[in-house]
C-alpha cells in the first residue's frame, strides 16, 4: 500500500462528524476524504462529468464539501452477518446525489498514466 496515495478517511455526510474509532455501520452515507491532500471523493451528474475513456460518470476530487460527496457504503456480495465495517471487508460505494450504481474501475489508463475511476453498474 503506498500510504501517501492510497489512504482515505471516513467522514460524515453532509459535514456531521465521525469520532475516531467509532464503528460504522454498512448501508451508511458517508464521505471519503483522502489523508494525504484533506480533498474529498466527489462526482456530479452535469454533462461534463463523464470520463474521457470509458464515458460514463466521473469520479473527482473536490476541496469545496458538499451533497455531491455522500456516498452510501454497502457490502460486496451476500454475507450480512454483521452490520459493522470491519478491516478487510470488500465494499461497494454508490453516490448519493445521482443516484448511480457502485463506484467502479478498470485496467485502462488515461493519457497522462493516472487510473480512470467511474461510475458504472457491476454485473
Amino acid at each position: 500500500m503506498d500510504l501517501i496515495n492510497d489512504v482515505w478517511t471516513i467522514i460524515g455526510a453532509n459535514d456531521e462528524s465521525v469520532n475516531t474509532g467509532n464503528s460504522v455501520s454498512f448501508n451508511t452515507v458517508i464521505g471519503l476524504k483522502h489523508q494525504a491532500t484533506e480533498i474529498c471523493l466527489h462526482s456530479h451528474s452535469t454533462s461534463y462529468g463523464v470520463t474521457p475513456k470509458s464515458k460514463y460518470q466521473q469520479v473527482t476530487l473536490s476541496s469545496g464539501r458538499n451533497v455531491n460527496d455522500d456516498w452510501q457504503i454497502r457490502r460486496f456480495g451476500p454475507d450480512a452477518s454483521y452490520s459493522r465495517l470491519l478491516n478487510g471487508d470488500v465494499i461497494s460505494l454508490f453516490h448519493i446525489s445521482t443516484g448511480k450504481p457502485a463506484l467502479y474501475s478498470h485496467p485502462v489508463l488515461l493519457d497522462d498514466g493516472s487510473q480512470e475511476w467511474l461510475i458504472k453498474l457491476i454485473e
